[in-house]
């Protein structure tokens, strides 16, 4: 089984970027961190080409109901429990 994905703060990616600057190498940084080596690579890559280790904003896809179809959605299902989706449905 694979181990979910965790993300590193921007603490732990700073620490990373200042033990390699301070002559640190990459496979030491990854013994002393319990990050895989990989991962310090990657962050050490984009601190060279970005100059910041912040986390860039993911755009995501747009939510397909607005907030006020949310509510009535959720008022709906509450009132009527045992109808099936097909009974609930407008179409």
């Amino acid at each position: 089984m694979v181990k979910p994905r965790k993300e590193l703060s921007v603490g732990t990616k700073e620490a990373i970027v200042k033990l390699n600057n301070s002559g640190v190498s990459q496979a030491e940084i990854s013994r002393r961190l319990d990050i895989h080596r990989t991962t310090i690579t990657d962050i050490l890559k984009r601190f060279r080409n970005r100059g910041n280790v912040e986390n860039t904003h993911r755009s995501g896809a747009p939510s397909k109901l607005s907030r006020r179809d949310t509510r009535g959605l959720l008022r709906l299902v509450r009132k009527t429990r045992r109808k099936s989706l097909v009974d609930i449905t407008p179409f």
